[in-house]
């Protein structure tokens, strides 16, 4: 009896034991973790936390689906219930040291997936100085679960667990410039640690036509906008074999008067100036207070 409660025990207080990783397809997500706890009052119960992803949109995801896949991954992660331990002393201690959550969410996602948790002596072991690739992570993986992984999958997985320790605070190496690195951007959680999926400036999409609450946040390239604007954080980021010849200062011709609180960048003080401006680069914050004021209406 008492080995049975001593087994249950960490799973009482919301460790996670099993096979099933978010790494496979994400990452410890911090930067949506931290926006949706700045969104959701410490006394917030579970429902206002899916609530705030899926119906308000806090974490200015592009569809409904989108939302709700992230919010599975973050309750995977953290749970996101207050009832559960692990949650509750990472909410209560999240505003108590701003430089520390990012190990603080670390520990508990490590605590709550198994293949993140299982990665810590790997890495814990290399030598001060020295560098681990995302190949050399994906042969201990096939080496721990032989079989459970193909090979792309192992790597691409790999790279996931990778980007959860840099947003941690640790250093790895640079991705290669590769086609492969660009194909693993679309999942514009998967690798937070490239910047051009974090869109902030200036790694993000600008769209001069499109007003202010309307602007890409993150990784949210729309086809009707043209290749050139949504290529930008790629070519910001260095990752393309050939960077083309772009020019993104301003196009000829003028644009018609717009509103100044949606159009900005047309105006100079209180003229309307009308330039077609694009070297124009606009935080997520701004863009998210522009949805949020928009939704007031």
């Amino acid at each position: 009896m008492q080995d049975s409660k001593a087994r249950q025990f960490p799973q009482s207080l919301g460790f996670r034991e099993g096979t099933t990783s978010v790494h496979t397809s994400r990452t410890i997500m911090l930067d949506e973790l931290s926006l949706l706890l700045a969104n959701v009052s410490p006394n917030g119960k579970a429902v206002s936390y899916v609530s705030a992803i899926v119906n308000e949109n806090a974490l200015g995801k592009p569809t409904r689906t989108t939302r709700q896949r992230t919010a599975k991954r973050l309750e995977e992660l953290y749970s996101l219930d207050p009832i559960c331990t692990l949650f509750r002393l990472l909410r209560h201690f999240w505003p108590t040291d701003q430089a520390g959550r990012p190990m603080l969410a670390f520990l508990a996602a490590a605590a709550r997936d198994p293949l993140l948790r299982e990665s810590t002596p790997f890495v814990l072991a290399v030598q001060v100085g020295a560098t681990v690739t995302p190949a050399q992570t994906a042969e201990h993986l096939a080496a721990k679960y032989p079989k459970r992984f193909q090979e792309s999958t192992g790597l691409a997985t790999a790279q996931r667990l990778a980007s959860s320790w840099t947003q941690a605070g640790y250093r790895w190496p640079e991705q290669p410039k590769t086609t492969d690195a660009i194909d693993m951007l679309a999942d514009r959680d998967g690798i937070l640690c490239l910047p051009s999926v974090r869109g902030e400036p200036s790694y993000d999409i600008f769209v001069r036509w499109k007003p202010v609450h309307e602007q890409a946040i993150g990784w949210q390239p729309d086809l009707n906008d043209g290749v050139r604007m949504n290529i930008r954080p790629f070519i910001e980021a260095d990752i393309l074999r050939k960077t083309p010849n772009i020019k993104w200062t301003k196009d000829r011709g003028k644009e018609p008067e717009r509103d100044k609180d949606e159009y900005p960048w047309f105006w100079s003080g209180c003229e309307f100036i009308g330039d077609r401006v694009n070297d124009v680069h606009l935080k997520n914050a701004d863009k998210q207070a522009a949805r949020k004021a928009r939704d007031r209406k």
